[in-house]
């Protein structure tokens, strides 16, 4: 160990300064200052009693007192001054400290203050090795807590030398820091990639490992000693290589350090570092560590997408292997010196894949893939032991996707197209959607390639059937019965194919579609809308328009419909209207004898009916199916002829009833007027009789009022008035002509 002292403490002259008479000197007056005399002969010291002497007291104390020396204390003088001391030992290095003093003489300790420093020598002088003495003498008793503990150091020392300084009558105020100690503490710094070959224990080789450390202050190390290891970072790198070194050769195998390098030994490596840094009091520690190294071997090896191709029964197709292995033995590994892993395992695999598959067929290997994949995984996990890995695992990947056998396809545009059994062109599309079962399955088996396209391969099959299926269909129930009969025929014919040819789920989901044609397109414009047609009856003396709509294809007659070729549904409405009115006009001439005879309502009547008849001609004639959905006169002059007709034989039959009352009344009054017991009788007959033609007559007279109004022609009223004038004359005259009464009413 080797101690330094810088600096010098200062002249204490302000608090001990020895007194000599000086002829002639002004001094100022002396206050609070204490004199003290010294008797250098004894060793002895006492204080004056005057406080306050003249000088010229003094000067003869100097003269009468030749063997005494006289000091002058001042007790309220302070002298401050910094000491620094360096101290440096093999083991940890060069500390530098300081020691900040302000010293003072203590009262009343003045004389123990001269008997100490009053010596041949100056007060500064016995002071300063007096110092020397105490400090440099703890140092050396305390040289650990100096560099590991020097906050405690500091506080020994500051009590020591209080504690020697009283002793003499000095006070001590004074501070102990280190050098550096405003500095910062050093913050985490990181090595090189240093290379560093390793001998592990019992190999006759080296390894080579590169290693990158972070080093960081050791939490529990002082400040100091951090800021003394920080001076020595420069030689970390050559302690962690040594320490490093001695690590592996102690402790770990060749094997061992393949299997562990990144766990296990990684940890226990930072251990002993930070072990050995704590043993060298450097007050650091390692805190990350990154390893390398190109001659230890992963403890996995992960080969995804390994390709191979394989020659099979049938064709020739690639497999895509996803490989792990892990390391089991490290030194049989780099015995055998493989350079390419990859390119080595890739070999075998290959081969052993083609031992095992060269039998088989694509669809027995699609459907047996787990199987074939054990097998192989079996194989060449025994060929990778050799070399000191085993075969962790092995995937083959699925050589169809096992989302290709669920299907969902329909039949394409130019697959649509169809004849019924009298050649009659349709148009069908079936959307199917379902699961292949299982591959392992004849069809399959035989078919079965990499580029299978499932949907078309079912299509090749099913379009023939549905095209022998329509060609024992007629038109008429593709059309018309396609959801209950045509569709579901197809249907249970496509289901039956697919599970049988194909091995498809039962459940399969088959959905046949009549495709829009030219004559479905026909029909959906035929249903669209209403259609007015005019009907013209007896040469314009009555005329009606009549309102209808198509509402679908007769069924038993579709064949006539479609035979027709319309062009368009215009040509179609146009004939329906044209049957429509010919119908109805040639059933008005058919039944209708004499046109004087109907009424506006009847005429409506028998027009709406033989309109709604038109529904048999039209379904019978074109094909279709129609709704009559209003009828509407539009102008009628036979009602006219029919008023005049009928008013005429209503008044004649009124007259006829007049008549006859008044007949009657002729015969109850001379029945009457006989008095006879007999004729009682018959004049109560008389009487009914009577009251019976009267309410004809009221019946005849309400119906020629109202056909009178019906008809708006004044020409009718005149001619019902007339008539009434006459009829009312008539029976307020005397008829005695006889005439049987039960021969009027009946001619009534």
């Amino acid at each position: 160990m080797e101690i330094k002292s810088k600096n010098e403490i200062k002249d204490l002259d302000n608090i001990i300064s020895k007194q000599n008479a000086l002829a002639g000197e002004k001094r100022p007056d002396i206050i609070d200052q204490v004199i003290v005399k010294y008797d250098s002969k004894l060793g002895k010291a006492e204080t004056l009693q005057e406080k306050r002497p003249s000088w010229s007291n003094l000067f003869g104390l100097f003269k009468s007192n030749s063997n005494a020396d006289y000091y002058l204390i001042d007790t309220d003088a302070k002298v401050s001054f910094k000491l620094q001391y360096e101290v440096s030992t093999p083991e940890y290095g060069l500390l530098v400290f300081n020691i900040a003093f302000t010293i003072s003489a203590i009262p009343n300790a003045e004389t123990k203050l001269v008997e100490t420093l009053a010596r041949r020598k100056t007060p500064t002088t016995i002071l300063q090795e007096k110092l020397s003495v105490w400090i440099e003498g703890l140092i050396a008793s305390q040289v650990t807590n100096v560099f590991q503990r020097f906050d405690s150091f500091a506080a020994t020392l500051k009590s020591t030398l209080i504690q020697q300084g009283s002793a003499i009558g000095l006070k001590f105020d004074l501070k102990v820091s280190g050098a550096e100690e405003d500095q910062p503490l050093p913050g985490s710094f990181s090595t090189d990639w240093l290379d560093v070959p390793v001998q592990p224990k019992d190999y006759n080789d080296l390894m080579k490992l590169q290693i990158n450390v972070t080093m960081a202050p050791d939490p529990a190390a002082p400040a100091t000693l951090v800021k003394l290891g920080y001076k020595k970072k420069d030689t970390f790198n050559s302690l962690l290589k040594q320490w490093l070194q001695a690590f592996v050769r102690e402790s770990y195998s060749y094997n061992d350090l393949n299997a562990n390098l990144h766990s296990r030994f990684r940890n226990s490596l930072m251990a002993y570092w930070n072990e050995q840094f704590s043993k060298q009091n450097l007050g650091w520690t390692a805190v990350e560590l990154v390893l390398k190294s190109l001659e230890v071997l992963p403890a996995e090896f992960k080969f995804e997408k390994m390709e191979i191709e394989v020659d099979l029964r049938n064709v020739r197709v690639p497999l895509r292997n996803t490989v792990i292995l892990n390391l089991e033995n490290a030194e049989k590994f780099k015995n055998r010196r493989i350079t390419d892993l990859e390119r080595w395992i890739r070999e075998k695999l290959q081969q052993i894949a083609q031992n095992m598959l060269s039998h088989v067929s694509y669809a027995e290997l699609v459907s047996n893939i787990n199987v074939y994949g054990d097998s192989i995984k079996s194989d060449l996990n025994a060929v990778a032991r050799e070399i000191g890995y085993k075969v962790e695992y092995l995937l083959t990947a699925e050589l169809v996707d096992h989302a290709r056998l669920n299907f969902n396809f329909q039949f394409d545009k130019n697959e649509q197209a169809y004849q019924t059994s009298l050649n009659e062109n349709v148009r069908l599309n079936v959307l199917i959607s379902g699961k292949i079962s299982s591959l392992n399955h004849p069809t399959w088996k035989s078919t079965l390639t990499p580029d299978t396209d499932f949907a078309k391969e079912m299509k090749k099959v099913l379009i023939p059937e549905v095209r022998k299926e329509l060609l024992n269909t007629q038109a008429d129930d593709f059309y018309t019965r396609f959801t209950d009969k045509v569709g579901p025929a197809l249907e249970a014919r496509i289901r039956a194919k697919l599970v049988s040819e194909f091995n498809v789920d039962p459940e399969v989901d088959i959905l046949p579609q009549m495709e829009e044609s030219d004559i479905i397109d026909l029909i959906n414009q035929l249903q669209t809308g209403l259609q007015e047609v005019p009907v013209d009856c007896f040469n314009g003396a009555a005329n009606y328009k009549v309102t209808f709509s198509v509402t679908a294809v007769d069924p038993l007659k579709w064949s006539l419909f479609a035979n027709r070729n319309y062009s368009d549904a215009e040509q179609v409405k146009a004939a329906v209207g044209e049957r429509i009115r010919i119908h109805t006009e040639n059933l008005i001439r058919l039944h209708v004898k004499d046109v004087a005879l109907l009424s506006d309502a009847r005429m409506y009547e028998l027009v709406s009916r033989f309109a709604a008849d038109t529904d048999q001609t039209v379904r019978d004639k074109l094909g279709l199916i129609i709704d009559i959905i209003d009828v509407e006169q539009l102008s009628n002059k036979v009602g006219e002829t029919f008023s005049r007709t009928t008013l005429s034989h209503i008044i004649e039959k009124i007259e006829q009833l007049q008549e006859a009352i008044r007949r009657t009344d002729r015969k109850i009054i001379e029945a009457i007027i006989s008095d006879d017991d007999e004729n009682s009788y018959e004049v109560k007959l008389l009487e009914k009789k009577k009251e019976q033609l009267t309410k004809l007559l009221k019946d005849e007279n309400l119906s020629a009022f109202m056909l009178s109004n019906n008809s708006g022609g004044e020409k009718f009223d005149k001619m019902l008035d007339n008539k009434s004038n006459n009829i009312s004359s008539q029976i307020s005259a005397t008829d005695t002509a006889p005439t049987d009464e039960t021969e009027d009413v009946e001619k009534i």
